[in-house]
């Protein structure tokens, strides 16, 4: 897969309850009818501030966009913008355990309880 498929999107949460809720609450959601609807594979975030959501797709998909536009608007994220994601890829082993990393995230993202 190359990395500039890539979407990323960096969101500033007032904290990390806020995040948590908005996450699963609207977010996951939104990614799975996204998913579902052909606009992106393939979803994961980092818990940290800000939090970057990542997917795969040849744009940002417009339900996203649209749905983070809102968060930003009805105040539960600060701020939301594209960044730029670039896999470390040296540091993780090579091309193979970099798409190995991206599968376990995508992955987790199902299973984790945390």
């Amino acid at each position: 897969m190359p990395p500039d498929r890539w979407q990323q999107h960096n969101v500033t949460f007032p904290n990390r309850d806020t995040a948590r809720r908005a996450i699963t609450q609207r977010l996951a959601p939104a990614l799975l009818a996204a998913e579902a609807d052909g606009q992106l594979y393939g979803w994961w975030f980092m818990n940290k501030q800000p939090w970057p959501l990542r997917y795969l797709a040849d744009r940002p998909s417009l339900t996203m966009t649209a749905l983070l536009d809102d968060l930003v608007a009805d105040g539960t994220a600060q701020s939301c913008t594209l960044g730029i994601y670039e896999p470390e890829t040296e540091a993780f082993g090579g091309p193979e355990a970099m798409t190995a990393a991206h599968d376990l995230s995508m992955c987790t993202m199902f299973t984790s309880k945390g």
